[in-house]
């Protein structure tokens, strides 16, 4: 079973200002609570400001080869949440990191070297990509028709033409869904004790694992409130059509 090895971006989500917690971990200057652990918002300010200075350093080739300009909040958000869940994992479960420096991810993502961002996702990478292997699975009947209640939404499924009873078997023997739907048992998996609480301003914030060709949402992990082992919408990968063309 193939291993998460990148996060895909997510979908930026318009702000929201001056919007407050609920509850007891209420700080409107907290992005997010991993436990006991705070993620501010002045550590995102910094990423974020630190990638707007550095931008200029991009090369030709970079920006030829598609580097983005600009860093979404929210995607730090995810970024910094999901490096504290994945080093809780790592206690519980004991496995070791896999080195990833700051230059090979600047490389492979074309992003500023010597970036803060650059850095942040390196020790996100070092911690899941010695995360164990997912376990082969089997998918419920439930998680097929999730999918392909998604596949519906965005157009890629006809239900006159090829009702769900004639394609679940298909879809149960695609290798994107079931590489898919064990990495969401398997982040399911790492968030049950993490108890992570998202910041309104960046809901819902969600870890892509299959995305469609019009990066729409099929198959992810939320991170925070909404509970974290449903499939739900995030953005399949390219490639042969998950439901067969009628």
């Amino acid at each position: 079973m193939q291993r998460v090895r990148r996060l895909a971006p997510i979908v930026t989500v318009a702000l929201l200002t001056g919007v407050v917690l609920a509850g007891c971990r209420s700080a409107p200057d907290v992005a997010a609570y991993v436990g006991s652990d705070k993620i501010t918002e002045e550590q995102v300010d910094d990423i974020v400001n630190d990638f707007a200075a550095k931008r200029g350093t991009l090369t030709p080739e970079q920006l030829a080869a598609g580097a983005s300009q600009t860093l979404a909040r929210e995607d730090v958000v995810m970024t910094l949440v999901l490096q504290e869940v994945c080093e809780q994992f790592q206690a519980e479960k004991g496995f070791a990191s896999v080195p990833v420096t700051p230059a090979q991810v600047a490389e492979s993502g074309n992003l500023p070297v010597g970036s803060l961002w650059a850095q942040e996702r390196a020790t996100l990478f070092s911690c899941t990509q010695g995360m164990p292997e997912a376990a082969p699975v089997t998918p419920t009947e439930a998680e097929l028709k999730a999918l392909y209640d998604e596949l519906v939404a965005i157009g890629a499924a006809d239900p006159a033409q090829a009702p769900f009873e004639t394609v679940k078997a298909d879809l149960a023997q695609n290798q994107d869904v079931l590489g898919a739907i064990a990495n969401q048992r398997l982040f399911a998996d790492a968030m049950k004790s993490s108890d992570v609480t998202v910041n309104p301003r960046y809901r819902p914030l969600e870890l892509p694992l299959l995305t469609a060709r019009g990066n729409e949402a099929l198959i992810s992990v939320p991170l925070g409130e909404g509970g974290n082992n449903a499939v739900v919408k995030a953005p399949a990968t390219a490639g042969a059509p998950l439901v067969p063309a009628s």
